[in-house]
């Protein structure tokens, strides 16, 4: 579900804890890039109470790209650092340990800013 554009080398930490009877689980997780500039967060809410489970996800990240472009005068380079913010709600019917029904409802904003 978690998309990596250019991740690079990294270590992403996640933790999570569950209740007594596993029926809630939360997971939360981060990714700090060596220039402190594309980090990744992650946080996971899931009920799995009755039979039909939902979990809830937020996951954000950033990213710069470098491009080029031209004008009819003159070519010019640029900086852009990108934002997303996604959140998804999954529902899963699960048949046994292995398998299940899952269907996804996703909403995400993308922020794009061009640097100087």
């Amino acid at each position: 579900m978690v998309q990596y554009f250019n991740p690079g080398v990294n270590v992403l930490f996640k933790i999570g804890t569950n209740d007594l009877f596993e029926d809630y689980k939360i997971v939360g997780g981060f990714r700090l890039s060596p220039d402190f500039d594309s980090n990744e967060y992650l946080l996971s809410f899931e009920n799995l109470k009755k039979r039909l489970d939902k979990q809830i996800v937020f996951h954000r990240q950033a990213f710069k790209n470098y491009g080029t472009a031209s004008t009819a005068s003159y070519d010019y380079e640029f900086v852009v650092k990108t934002h997303t913010h996604e959140l998804s709600y999954v529902l899963r019917y699960p048949f046994n340990q292995v398998s299940s029904f899952a269907t996804t409802f996703t909403y995400r904003n993308d922020r794009t800013v061009y640097l100087s």
